[in-house]
């Protein structure tokens, strides 16, 4: 795996964006070797109602584990999106 990206997308009905700042994103996974990886960072502010945050990782995960990412905006996480990683 070479990059995970955390995203939220907001909009409100009928369409239009809004802007969207201070959103964090947790990542957190299991290296090959058993070590973990646990951040969180700031998305910037975007005004299109889409905030993300890129990890770019060389490095291999641990098969059959879990990497997940969540968002964190208005005080409330959103439950964990999560890939299983089938080989190395």
């Amino acid at each position: 795996m070479q990059k995970v990206r955390g995203h939220m997308l907001s909009i409100k009905f009928p369409w239009r964006p809004i802007t969207l700042c201070n959103v964090r994103v947790h990542l957190y996974a299991t290296y090959q070797d058993g070590s973990k990886f646990d951040q969180t960072r700031t998305a910037q502010c975007s005004k299109i109602g889409e905030a993300y945050v890129d990890w770019s990782f060389f490095t291999h995960f641990r098969v059959n584990s879990m990497v997940c990412v969540r968002t964190h905006y208005d005080n409330e996480w959103s439950n964990p999106a999560c890939i299983t990683i089938k080989s190395a």
